[in-house]
């Protein structure tokens, strides 16, 4: 499998133009190898180790390498990279009404997502999903959402003003130390800050939809 993507990537490199475009709009079937060759990458063992080093180097996620690889990826296929993300986040005006570039788009979005969670729990242990902490957390998960599902809209609101200052200093650590700040709190105090990482992400999820 892993010999079959690294062709493909390889002649997608072979055949990159000299000259990089950037005007019009982007063609449709461009857009979907774009989707596709960038899905491929992800999943090619040097690209996770890739990300697996730079967490490991940085303990943060690697959010920025996975957008500069896809930058890259844009430029392989011919379009200079910054002009080309701009007409990427133009694709429901250039497309409307496209529901398999919709369903696409969503696709890579997730595997870049799956490919930045996997090397942050290659890189330590404690953030893989078989570990302890990661099936508590699950746990967690999954008892939230059912107190969330029973509270009305005031209340989830006031849950999260009294959450706020707590939240905010979470959310300043990287991802192994969140992991193990929750993990030392008693269970009432980690259901809350799972309770209210479930409630911000349903938020974030319901504006942009």
């Amino acid at each position: 499998m892993a010999t079959a993507q690294r062709a493909y990537i390889t002649a997608l490199d072979a055949m990159k133009p000299d000259k990089l475009t950037r005007k019009g709009a982007l063609p449709r079937a461009t857009v979907l190898e774009f989707f596709d060759a960038c899905n491929t990458s992800m999943q090619l063992p040097e690209t996770r180790k890739r990300l697996s080093d730079e967490f490991g180097r940085t303990k943060q996620p690697p959010n920025a390498l996975i957008i500069t690889i896809q930058k890259d990826m844009l430029e392989t296929l011919g379009y200079e990279r910054e002009w080309a993300c701009s007409r990427l986040n133009k694709l429901g005006e250039d497309y409307p009404d496209d529901r398999e570039l919709v369903a696409a788009m969503q696709h890579w979005a997730m595997t870049a997502q799956s490919a930045c969670q996997q090397a942050m729990s290659e890189g330590d242990p404690a953030l893989r999903p078989d570990s302890a902490e990661m099936r508590d957390i699950a746990e967690l998960q999954t008892e939230a959402r059912k107190e969330l599902a029973s509270m009305g809209a005031a209340a989830r609101k006031a849950f999260l003003e009294g959450m706020g200052k707590k939240v905010q200093v979470f959310q300043k650590l990287n991802p192994p130390d969140r992991v193990r700040y929750v993990s030392k709190l008693p269970r009432a105090e980690r259901l809350a800050f799972v309770k209210a990482q479930v409630l911000m992400m349903e938020q974030m999820n319901n504006a942009s939809g």
